[in-house]
């Protein structure tokens, strides 16, 4: 954080985004958490809390979307326990449900994800988007509670994966 505030005040950053994959996804989450609206969007790539660490976040001005290969056996989207190849069988919090408290805690709109239409939909990796409708943050701001699947595996990034995560950051899902 304190690189954070460094940014901010000597350098007059204006909004910081957080992206991280693997171990860095199961960090974002986990940032988040310890320091709501340092970010102002979030994006867990294939990497999620471990069980019972998914926790919850109020009073954010932070929009998250997270991605993740639907094929990934390493830390899986549907949650549950990773293969045991060597390191130990890790535990890890399924993303729909805390995805859903997320959105819960953050009074979004739907009490389940829909399907979200972006320019990314489809392709060779069939990327398929789903939010929570808009949620409130401080003020009149907006934020979102989203997820992108793609057909892939733990360390697969989709191709048009930077310009999905841009496309977020930048807050072109706006209602």
């Amino acid at each position: 954080m304190d690189i954070v505030e460094q940014l901010q005040n000597e350098l007059c950053v204006g909004d910081i985004w957080l992206a991280g994959e693997s171990n860095g996804g199961m960090l974002a989450h986990g940032i988040m958490s310890k320091h709501p609206g340092a970010f102002k969007n979030i994006m867990p790539v294939y990497g999620l809390p471990f069980f019972g660490h998914a926790e919850k976040i109020t009073g954010d001005n932070s929009s998250l979307c997270q991605l993740h290969g639907r094929s990934d056996t390493v830390i899986p989207f549907d949650g549950g326990e990773a293969p045991d190849n060597g390191n130990g069988g890790w535990i890890y919090e399924s993303a729909k449900t805390t995805l859903a408290a997320l959105a819960k805690e953050r009074n979004c709109e739907e009490t389940e994800s829909k399907p979200i239409s972006t320019p990314f939909d489809g392709g060779v990796q069939n990327i398929a988007c789903e939010n929570f409708g808009a949620c409130s943050g401080t003020g009149d701001a907006k934020t979102t509670v989203m997820f992108c699947l793609y057909d892939g595996y733990h360390g697969d990034f989709p191709a048009d994966g930077t310009k999905l995560a841009m496309w977020f950051f930048e807050g072109k899902w706006q209602y």
